[in-house]
């Protein structure tokens, strides 16, 4: 569409009534090649005028594909496919035409833009205009039942949208979108595209005999070849025959299906492919956006509108697991009469189903209105009603609604929307429902913003989960309203939670979740929409994801993060998968397949590319345990990349799909349309479609024909039994119901009320009601709040019981004063993450509110305060704590705490110098921050020795082991706190008496012999002798002999190094001290 809003005119464009001529062929059912063959051409825009209806012609031709009908959808994927771009461009589509009855039709077209309508080469319809979603129809037209006419469609694509509907109407035939059973393709085009595909056949039986001759019996291996020789005797000769070209036909597609299933019938005989479970999963799952889904009865089920504006249409699928949509029905055809269906949910109330969405409706002048379907049966997937547009709006004005949920809370239900239009108030907008399918009451506004409300309960809490930010873009998010009180009507008892659920690396613009328990009920389960194309600044190209969800402690939900493409999940609780799974890479692969494993998230041993070339086919040999339908799925990438639909701000609505033809034992019967993925190719989508198998092996085959589009990778096939629900919990009624007759409670408070229900094992939920909401209002889990002074019922039931609690509301009474206390009298915490309890004697005793805030006034660098008073220490210092009356904050008041630890520590010694092997004591002591002494008998106190050569630290005590200089201090720890005390400087020396001793260990350990010794022993006496009389300078001459002696190279034969080396020092030192 080249608008958004506006309002259609239908002009009707009759051509006069005329006969088609007698030049008909009588219609074989038998035939196949349904549709019409589309032709494309490329136009060239006049840059002056670009509304120049003159440059749409047919000159520049670009390639041709075939198309089911004329329905509405897009022709953007074709034109960017043949001819590169999606604007200026025209079509040409032909075949025949082949109508029911003998009758008078007439034609209907509309399309965005042009078109003309030739039937039988009569001009029916002309509108060859740059004019967009005008209808025109032409003249009855008297048709044959049964024959075939030439039909003839032209069309000119300007700028934007991109669509064209044809339809027909006789007094017999409703008025319809002519369907794809009554278009047939040329038969030149069919005898040439069956000729192909026959030829490919035999080819595919030659690779089959060459190949797996020795995986069969001779019988089948015989019977494949004659098949063979049949076929491609009538390929030989088909030419010659002297029969009409419908014959030829005729022949040429039975003889395709014959081969394909002779060859289907071999595949059988070489068993069965292997296969696994399926049993895990990861997102995304496959293409979509707003996704819904409710659970009943053992089924998942899914609603989804169209892609694209124009289509008009609502589909409900049918699904065991939560992890694929299953098979897809269409439920709803406006037929033009609404446009942009968006967001459709589904609920089941009162025996009936119901489908709500929001869509530009013809009788409303094309604005956007909240409307409802309801179902003629309990089947979700069958025929439903228009009920038409809801009341949304005021004063009996209907008005604009963006997106639309129903919340189902005791017993009522509530419409509850998005606003729409210039000047309304900021949504979300809820009303009270009479029925669901009717609203009387005015709305009343919420108010907070977002878009696409989405309902989540627990324990009597409600939650309104919107969408924010621009949903095309990185930003879009989830977040949430909550109510706690159950008062739905009223704004005030709504409170608002920010950016719940956001983007992550791996995955762009997270939102729009709908939310459903597992299969046995024990999980919550999200299904939410993020961007396919994350990397683009603004791309709307969606895709479906689910993800389990918790609950934080104070009751409201955690998303958590949206799960990574690359992250396997477990199925949800009680979920049954999709079933058997067999992997594409060990299918029987023809044509030119290739396997491969270069992009991640397979399962398997890798996966298999299914090329854009007509033979490529990928051939699953599955059993089934019984004959009857089967849900069969394909799990597929397909990322090729185009300009305009994977690049931001898109020119396409839908990007181009892929065809892939799907065969079952040989026998079309599918064709798929594969879905754009991510182009990184690693992130994959599942196609599942509904089969009718036999019983015991079967063929299932993907296949690229002559109309097919291919390059897409296959990763595996499930299949499970179509229409057997998950396991179903039995319900079980209550037998009793009790609860307290009286209770009371204040203006403003909350009251949990308890019912107890016999059985223990009940299923039904307890609805809980107020006979006066203006006095007190009750939620779904019994919770009441006081709103006035006065009396009320409060009601529960369940399952025909029903009991009464007759519930008064007092006024508050006023807080007048406050005190803080510490426990036990305490003001003083002594340890590092101690704690300290205080508490507020709130006055008078009987004050209604006695809670109070507790915050740190000064010193919150020292101490934290948790909500209920416990202050718990962080370092050392003042910390002044505040209360405040929560009913009035101007009653406060003080209280100061004072924390105390271990501020410093000191360290001393008799004497500071000391000779080798002397020992003494140290002394601690230890001060905190108020100065005072602290007892350290209980610290971990550490000495550290800065050169334990020197000297080491035992027990308190310093030990002197070699001549030098060393530094000592402790590291203290009391109470959490630490301290480092001061550094003493230590010094070791040596004299005569230690260097004696020394010689004297060296001799008892063999390292210095006798005869050096006793010299050495003789030099250090005559030093002795000196340094008593005085005479320093002999002594230290004495010394130097002594020296000489050690240093002898003659005597070490006498000395061990180490001994030598000590001696030296010990004796420089002390001649040092001398001199």
């Amino acid at each position: 569409m080249k608008r958004v809003f506006g309002i259609l005119t239908a002009i009707i464009l009759l051509t006069g009534m005329f006969s088609a001529t007698p030049d008909v062929h009588a219609a074989d059912t038998t035939i196949e090649g349904h549709g019409l063959l589309g032709e494309f051409f490329n136009c060239e825009r006049n840059p002056d005028n670009r509304e120049d209806i003159n440059v749409f012609n047919f000159d520049d031709f670009r390639g041709e594909s075939t198309v089911e009908n004329l329905n509405g959808d897009s022709f953007i994927g074709i034109f960017n496919e043949l001819i590169g771009k999606p604007d200026y461009n025209t079509a040409r589509f032909t075949g025949t035409i082949v109508p029911e009855y003998t009758e008078d039709y007439t034609f209907y077209m509309e399309g965005d833009d042009g078109f003309r309508l030739w039937i039988n080469g009569e001009l029916v319809i002309d509108f060859w205009e740059q004019k967009w979603e005008i209808e025109q129809s032409s003249a009855p037209i008297s048709l044959e039942a049964g024959k075939h006419y030439d039909i003839k469609v032209e069309y000119l694509q300007g700028w934007g949208g991109s669509w064209l509907r044809m339809g027909w109407e006789s007094a017999s035939q409703e008025r319809e979108i002519v369907p794809e059973s009554a278009l047939y393709l040329p038969l030149d085009h069919i005898i040439s595209t069956q000729k192909d595909e026959l030829s490919g056949e035999i080819g595919k039986i030659d690779y089959l005999m060459e190949n797996f001759a020795d995986k069969v019996n001779e019988g089948a291996l015989n019977n494949l070849n004659t098949v063979k020789l049949t076929t491609q005797e009538l390929l030989d000769t088909i030419d010659d025959k002297a029969i009409s070209d419908r014959e030829k036909a005729d022949l040429l597609i039975d003889a395709t299906e014959n081969a394909s299933i002779a060859r289907s019938d071999f595949m059988k005989e070489m068993g069965v492919t292997s296969s696994s479970v399926h049993d895990k999963f990861n997102n995304p799952l496959y293409q979509g956006q707003d996704p819904f889904v409710t659970y009943k009865d053992g089924f998942y089920y899914f609603v989804s509108s169209s892609n694209l504006d124009s289509n008009n249409k609502i589909y409900v699928s049918k699904s065991r697991t939560l992890t694929d949509q299953g098979e897809k029905v269409m439920v709803f055809d406006s037929q033009g009469t609404q446009t942009r269906i968006f967001a459709p949910e589904i609920f089941f109330f009162d025996g009936k189903w119901y489908i709500y969405y929001c869509a530009d409706l013809e009788d409303y002048d094309y604005r956007h209105m909240a409307t409802v379907l309801e179902s003629v049966t309990d089947d979700p997937q069958g025929e439903y009603v228009n009920k038409g547009a809801l009341y949304t709006g005021e004063d009996g004005q209907y008005k604009q609604a963006n997106d639309f949920t129903v919340l189902d809370y005791n017993g009522q239900l509530y419409a509850i929307w998005g606003t729409l239009g210039s000047g309304e108030p900021i949504g979300p907008a809820i009303a009270p429902m009479d029925n669901p399918y009717t609203i009387t009451a005015d709305r009343s506004i919420i108010g907070g913003g977002g878009e696409g409300p989405r309902i989540l309960q627990r324990d009597g809490k409600v939650f309104i989960v919107v969408s924010e930010g621009d949903y095309q873009s990185n930003d879009y998010r989830l977040s949430y309203l909550m109510n706690k009180d159950g008062d739905i009507l009223n704004k005030d008892s709504w409170t608002r939670t920010n950016d719940v659920f956001l983007s992550t690396d791996d995955v762009s613009g997270p939102a729009r979740a709908s939310f459903v328990k597992s299969a046995d009920g024990t999980e919550d389960w999200m299904m939410y929409h993020s961007r396919v194309y994350k990397d683009t600044e603004r791309n709307w190209w969606r895709q479906v994801n689910i993800k389990e969800f918790g609950w934080n402690e104070d009751g409201t939900p955690d998303f958590g993060e949206p799960v990574s493409p690359y992250e396997w999940q477990d199925l949800p609780s009680g979920d049954l998968g999709q079933g058997d799974m067999y992997q594409a890479e060990d299918a029987i692969h023809y044509g030119d397949i290739t396997k491969d494993d270069s992009h991640a998230n397979y399962q398997g041993t890798g996966y298999i590319n299914l090329p854009n070339k007509s033979g490529a086919e990928a051939s699953f040999v599955v059993n089934a345990e019984e004959k009857g339908d089967y849900i069969v799925g394909v799990r597929y990438a397909y990322g090729v990349q185009v300009d305009g639909e994977s690049t931001s701000n898109p020119t396409t609505q839908l990007p181009a799909r892929a065809k892939v033809n799907v065969y079952v034992n040989g026998a079309h019967v599918k064709t798929i349309t594969p879905d754009k993925t991510a182009i990184s190719w690693e992130e994959w989508f599942t196609a599942s479609e509904r089969l009718a198998l036999k019983e015991g092996k079967n063929v299932i085959s993907y296949r690229i024909d002559n109309d097919s589009i291919g390059n897409v990778n296959l990763d595996y096939l499930t299949m499970y039994k179509a229409d057997v629900p998950n396991q179903i919990a039995p319900t079980v009624p209550a037998t009793d119901l009790a609860m307290d007759s009286h209770a009371q409670v204040n203006v403003g408070k909350t009251l949990q009320l308890n019912a107890t229900v016999e059985p223990a094992n009940y299923t039904n939920k307890i609805i809980w009601t107020s006979d006066n909401p203006d006095v007190a209002v009750v939620n779904s889990a019994g919770m009441v709040t006081g709103k006035a002074a006065g009396t009320t019922t409060i009601k529960a039931t369940i399952d025909g019981h029903e009991v009464s609690c007759e519930l008064t509301v007092l006024n508050p009474v006023n807080v007048s004063s406050l005190e803080i206390m510490g426990e036990h009298g305490d003001s003083e915490i002594r340890t590092k993450g101690g704690t300290l309890q205080l508490s507020a004697n709130v006055l008078p005793e009987n004050a209604t509110e006695k809670s109070v805030t507790w915050t740190i006034e000064e010193g919150g660098k020292y101490a934290s305060i948790s909500e209920t008073g416990l202050v718990t220490a962080k370092g050392k210092g003042t910390v002044v704590v505040k209360a405040a009356s929560v009913s009035n904050p101007d009653i406060t008041d003080t209280f100061e705490v004072k924390i105390i630890g271990l501020d410093s520590v000191t360290v001393t010694v008799d004497e500071s110098t000391l000779v080798r092997n002397q020992t003494i004591d140290l002394e601690l002591n230890g001060k905190n921050n108020k100065n005072a002494t602290v007892d350290l008998t209980k610290a971990t106190v550490n000495y550290v020795s800065s050169n334990e050569n020197v000297i080491t630290v035992e027990n308190g005590k310093i030990i002197a082991h070699n001549t030098g200089t060393a530094e000592v201090y402790a590291d203290v720890t009391l109470n959490g706190y630490s301290v480092q005390s001061n550094k003493l400087k230590i010094t070791v020396t040596t004299n005569i008496k230690s260097i004696q001793q020394l010689i004297d260990q060296y001799v008892d350990a063999g390292e210095i012999g006798h005869p050096l010794a006793k010299k050495l022993s003789n030099r250090l006496n005559q030093a002795e002798h000196q340094l008593v009389k005085g005479h320093i300078n002999q002594a230290i001459k004495k010394m130097n002999d002594f020296l000489k002696h050690l240093n002898n190279d003659a005597m070490n034969k006498f000395i061990t190094d180490k001994a030598k080396e000590i001696l030296n020092k010990d004796a420089d030192a002390l001649i040092k001290s001398w001199e």
